[in-house]
């Protein structure tokens, strides 16, 4: 179920998932299956500073629901980064859990690059909200 919560923490998530794009990109050479994983919750974070900023919730631990209420919020804004959010949600799985799928470095820098354009669009998204 979502959680309601003042627009005021919607630049407290959006630090947050900067400090994970960070922790991501530095171990990506070492540790490319757990950057890209950290990466995937750098835009998980993004999408609910996202949500927060526009509808003032967040999604509970179903990602069903943060893609649910990404496409409410998006839908305010009249734009949506909700393939993003999707492609990344699928994936969380099989980068953090999955003992038998191994990425390369190549494609964790691509989950990478994926996150910043996301953490760009939500900054220019979120960047008047008190």
């Amino acid at each position: 179920m979502a959680r309601e919560y003042n627009r005021i923490y919607a630049k407290e998530f959006f630090e947050k998932s900067k400090r994970f794009l960070e922790l991501a990109k530095n171990a990506v050479n070492q540790y490319p299956d757990e950057a890209a994983f950290i990466a995937i919750q750098a835009t998980i974070n993004a999408n609910d500073a996202f949500t927060i900023a526009i509808i003032g919730k967040r999604a509970s631990a179903e990602h069903n629901e943060a893609i649910s209420l990404h496409k409410k919020a998006a839908a305010i804004i009249g734009e949506s980064k909700s393939d993003v959010l999707n492609f990344e949600l699928d994936k969380r799985s099989s980068t953090g859990y999955d003992i038998k799928t191994h990425l390369g470095r190549v494609e964790a820098e691509i989950f990478i690059k994926r996150t910043e354009r996301f953490l760009s669009w939500v900054e220019e998204k979120i960047k008047d909200v008190d």
